[in-house]
């Protein structure tokens, strides 16, 4: 029955209807979710599947994050205190949608069962990794969350572990999700129109070197920038915009027990970084400290000049992005060759020339003569200004 009050001063009726407004903007968003959820799965959920999803949720209220499975439910939950996350991850019959997977971690997408927004659900299994790469994921939930609310980098939302019978120990990560996906993919895509648009390339290596000073400044080291790490979104400006993401070997810069130990993308390690893994190869003896000695802030310094110089140069692109190789040994000799090149001068067709002495300067073969992540900044800072970005 409507409510309503009879005011007799003024003679009249007034109706309040505010009992079923409410009930329909719930009814709205609850239909909002439901179309979120079957946005991430080729078979599609009933109302009824999805009400039970949300109610569950609802119901859970954890002290700390959980996953919720069984009791009809027909994907798994991630409760946290604030929220909930419908986790679209069955495989059975490939059912939902997948965004990318690794030798012990896939991607796919997770809704936010009170905004209906989309995330990504990283699931990974203690099986399938090594004692190295399940400790580089503790350490990158610990990475994200000392920086958790920063600038330029991924956010992650969520986490749990969960004892699967069949699977065994499983861990979630739920992170944002960034709707225009790696910026490898943009570069590789010769007729992206990034290409020739300076403003735009300008507005993701503002970014990229945002977050990278936001590690810096936290003592964080990311050692593993590349193109597949940097993640585009659409920002509120309706613009292309980029984040850092990817932390899986970010360690403190003084924390020795990591530092001592050889990780990254081999195609886009320094200099230094990539003669010492040669070393290596070769089966002479390389100390502890060496291996220290080129993981620094430099290391990361020249990674991100490599990545500038494949987003501001076409050619440089094609040179970085289409040249990797399975093989350890085969990546270290391309490796070397892109640094022979560098060496003699980087590629400037295309290039913008106001950005040629920073990204020259980044990608100096002596890590002390490369700039700081706050100078990087600055410079970006007033070319941005100059072009009126």
């Amino acid at each position: 029955m409507t409510p309503s009050i009879h005011n007799k001063s003024l003679n009249h009726v007034t109706t309040y209807v505010t009992l079923p407004a409410r009930r329909g903007a719930k009814e709205a968003k609850r239909a909002e979710i439901v179309k979120a959820v079957n946005s991430c799965t080729k078979t599609p959920l009933s109302a009824q599947a999805v009400n039970a999803l949300v109610g569950r949720a609802s119901s859970a209220a954890p002290a700390q994050s959980k996953i919720v499975k069984g009791g009809g439910l027909q994907r798994a939950l991630l409760c946290t205190p604030e929220t909930s996350f419908a986790l679209m991850t069955r495989n059975k019959t490939k059912k939902d949608k997948k965004l990318g997977a690794g030798s012990f971690k896939t991607a796919k997408l997770a809704i936010d069962l009170k905004t209906g927004e989309k995330d990504v659900v990283a699931v990974c299994r203690r099986s399938k990794c090594s004692d190295e790469h399940w400790k580089s994921l503790e350490g990158e939930v610990a990475a994200m969350e000392a920086l958790r609310g920063k600038e330029g980098i991924v956010q992650l939302y969520a986490h749990s572990k969960y004892n699967d019978r069949k699977h065994g120990e499983k861990m979630y990560l739920v992170m944002e999700y960034c709707d225009r996906g790696e910026l490898f993919d943009t570069l590789v895509d010769k007729h992206h129109p990034i290409h020739g648009d300076f403003k735009q390339q300008l507005q993701i290596a503002l970014d990229c070197a945002r977050g990278l000073k936001v590690m810096h400044d936290n003592n964080l080291l990311h050692r593993d920038l590349k193109p597949e790490n940097i993640f585009l979104f659409t920002g509120p400006d309706g613009k292309l915009h980029a984040k850092i993401g990817d932390l899986g070997f970010a360690c403190g810069a003084n924390d020795r027990d990591q530092l001592k130990t050889l990780c990254g993308t081999v195609l886009w390690f320094s200099p230094e970084k990539a003669a010492l893994t040669a070393e290596a190869l070769a089966d002479n003896p390389v100390t502890e400290d060496e291996w220290i000695a080129v993981s620094t802030p430099k290391t990361d310094i020249w990674a991100l000049g490599s990545i500038f110089h494949a987003l501001f140069s076409p050619d440089a692109s094609l040179t970085y992005c289409q040249n990797g190789s399975n093989n350890f040994h085969v990546s270290v000799n391309i490796s070397y060759a892109i640094q022979g090149i560098l060496s003699k001068g980087i590629q400037r067709v295309g290039m913008d020339p106001s950005v040629i002495p920073l990204v020259e300067q980044m990608l100096s073969v002596k890590p002390n003569e490369r700039p700081t992540i706050t100078e990087v900044c600055d410079y970006l800072e007033e070319l941005a200004k100059s072009v009126g970005l």
